[in-house]
Parts: structure tokens; C-alpha cells; sequence
């Protein structure tokens, strides 16, 4: 299978690998999500996917931040306020 190869630009360095996805699959993951798109459509169920958004990035905001790091050649200190941003927004959101 083809990897496709995520490189941090600042030195070059080899951050990860990810598999090729083919046409067929990226089909069937389309179709998957216009069969599950109504879902979508339910306010109380689009609250809780918002939701567990929500816990995930703030639960795993260092990890995020390290990835953009080394793949876009930011600051800790620039993404974790990224985040703590987005995060403030995906509340506010519930929120109203």
C-alpha cells in the first residue's frame, strides 16, 4: 500500500505515516456518511457529537498542539492558545 509521509519543514524530519486511501475507500466512507448524515440533522444528538469535540480537545490539547508543531513548525505556546480559542468556541456554542 502507498504511505503518505508527513515531514516537519523546519528540519526535515520524519513526523509520521499514513496509508493512501484509494478511490473505492474514500467511496464507501462517502456513502457512510450520507447514510448517517440524518443523524446529523437531530439537534440533540448533533449537541452531544459537539460535545464529546468538546472533552476530546480539551483532554488531548498538548498532543494536538505537538502535532502542529512538528508539522506546521509552530510554537507550544501559539497552538495551545489555538486551542484553548477553539475550545472556549465549541462551549459557547453548546452553551447557546
Amino acid at each position: 500500500m502507498i504511505q503518505i509521509t508527513t515531514v516537519n519543514p523546519s528540519i526535515e524530519e520524519q513526523i509520521s505515516n499514513y496509508d493512501h486511501m484509494s478511490k473505492e475507500m474514500v467511496s464507501r466512507l462517502l456513502e457512510k456518511t450520507k447514510r448517517e448524515f440524518p443523524e446529523w440533522k437531530d439537534f440533540e444528538k448533533r449537541l452531544d457529537y459537539i460535545y464529546n469535540l468538546v472533552q476530546f480537545l480539551h483532554k488531548n490539547k498538548t498532543k494536538l498542539a505537538e502535532i502542529a508543531i512538528a508539522e506546521m513548525n509552530k510554537t507550544l505556546t501559539n497552538q495551545l492558545v489555538k486551542l484553548k480559542n477553539v475550545h472556549h468556541n465549541m462551549v459557547m456554542i453548546l452553551v447557546l
